[in-house]
């Protein structure tokens, strides 16, 4: 497979533990956390006529390194040692380098190579620009490479980063010929760790493809370059949840699966996609989490408006924060005053006085409002057309309901505290919404335009109610 430094297998190895070198083995699956065994664990068991048991317990070591057969190098980092079937230990680390590297304890990488799901859209181009078919007499076919099919951006903390799609052929003895191209990320810049790549660019941007496609992104393989080899990458990185299965551009399946962002000539520029992301993921960690977590799971409508709401609600905390409590102690005393001046009973005065919020913290409703007049006049609009008058099925709800994000805070509420339990046709509309004021918000925070929501609105392709 291309792009991969050691394929997935089980593959003998030599360990070099701290009690000295052991044979074993190393087991590489795909999508797998590696797994390695320790044979000839001297002293490890006890052992009777008719009886084996454990004699020790696990340990946990930062770094543990080996050598495969062939003389790559093992490297397992974060590593539970633990007795196995008797004669054997098993190793079981978070991660493991696998390939050729500087002997450390923290190998350091100045670039990584990768692919996670979604590139292929999220890029704004194809990866031909022209496909020609035989004609009468040439009867030749011809595939152009689109002249953006490799783009570069600049961070500005120096890396540079870079989106390819790597177009190949392949030809068996001339009888037949294929053509396919590998959408791949590329990022160089200072020196860092295997994990400090994966924080940085990786993950942030399976994360970031997860928003933008509105479907599960995982990483599919991550290869690194050591310092000074030259320009091979020559380590491979396993961790449980990298495919190790590298994919070839292909049309979407869907299309009618709104895309919310896209690089391209006229699209975003990916560097600083990936640093408001992290800035995202920093200032409103609750929406990212909400973000990464909803798009990943299966979950049901009333799951999934439960974890939106929240989001939201801790966005505005974040960004509007409460009345300032001076102002707020001023405005409950001249209440209560006017109360009391306007010869309220002191049983009712009591009880206001006892209700009467302590601090100026907003409704959920004037929260969610807020947001939503703050959201560009193309989604402000097309969410006033949505819901003004209020959806015949949220009748009833409330009596007298001031507008919709009244509504939703009381289904919300209902829900936390058990109250009168929605239909899910209402949920359903609701959580719609919620959705729409989520997207635009991180649209907003990424610095990106509306557009591609707007158009999706109009298409029918992202409903907002």
């Amino acid at each position: 497979m291309r792009n991969v430094v050691v394929p997935t297998s089980t593959y003998d190895c030599t360990w070099f533990l701290e009690d000295g070198s052991r044979a074993g083995q190393l087991t590489l699956e795909p999508g797998q956390a590696a797994h390695g065994e320790v044979h000839s664990e001297p002293g490890r068991w006890q052992r009777g006529e008719d009886f084996a048991c454990i004699d020790w317990e696990p340990t946990e070591h930062d770094r543990l390194a080996g050598e495969l057969s062939g003389g790559q190098q093992v490297l397992l980092i974060d590593v539970l040692r633990s007795p196995g079937v008797p004669e054997a230990g098993e190793l079981f680390p978070r991660l493991a380098l696998v390939g050729r590297f500087p002997a450390s304890d923290d190998p350091l990488f100045e670039a990584v190579r990768f692919q996670v799901g979604g590139l292929s859209e999220l890029a704004g181009v194809p990866a031909l620009s022209h496909v020609g078919f035989p004609r009468q007499p040439e009867r030749s076919f011809t595939a152009t490479v689109h002249p953006h099919a490799a783009q570069t951006w600049g961070c500005s903390s120096g890396e540079r980063i870079s989106l390819e799609f790597e177009v190949s052929q392949k030809t068996d003895l001339m009888f037949n010929m294929t053509v396919t191209a590998q959408p791949v990320v590329e990022v160089t810049g200072t020196a860092r760790t295997a994990e400090q790549w994966v924080d940085d660019f990786v993950r942030p941007l399976a994360e970031l493809a997860t928003f933008a496609t509105g479907r599960r992104q995982d990483v599919e393989w991550v290869v690194l370059r050591p310092e000074h080899p030259g320009d091979r990458f020559t380590t491979q990185l396993f961790a449980a949840g990298i495919s190790q299965v590298p994919y070839s551009a292909e049309k979407p399946a869907d299309r009618r699966q709104p895309l919310l962002l896209r690089l391209g000539p006229d699209g975003a520029d990916l560097a600083v996609l990936l640093e408001r992301w992290r800035a995202l993921a920093e200032e409103h960690a609750v929406l990212h989490q909400h973000l990464v977590t909803v798009a990943r799971q299966a979950q049901n409508t009333t799951v999934r408006f439960m974890s939106v709401v929240p989001a939201l609600e801790a966005y505005h905390g974040r960004t509007h924060g409460k009345l300032p409590q001076a102002v707020f102690k001023q405005q409950r005393r001249e209440v209560l005053k006017r109360l009391s001046a306007a010869g309220v009973e002191p049983e009712d005065y009591q009880w206001v006085n006892a209700m009467l919020p302590k601090t100026g913290d907003q409704a959920l409703h004037e929260r969610l409002r807020e947001l939503a007049k703050g959201a560009p006049d193309g989604i402000r609009a097309r969410i006033e057309a949505a819901t003004e008058p209020l959806p015949d099925v949220l009748h009833g709800i409330l009596k007298a309901p001031l507008d919709i994000w009244h509504v939703l805070a009381k289904v919300r509420n209902n829900l936390a505290h058990g109250g009168d339990r929605p239909q899910p046709g209402q949920v359903r509309l609701l959580c719609r919404l919620a959705d729409t004021l989520a997207a635009t918000l991180v649209l907003q925070e990424l610095g990106v335009s509306e557009d591609l929501l707007v158009k999706a609105v109009d298409d029918s392709r992202w409903k907002v109610s």
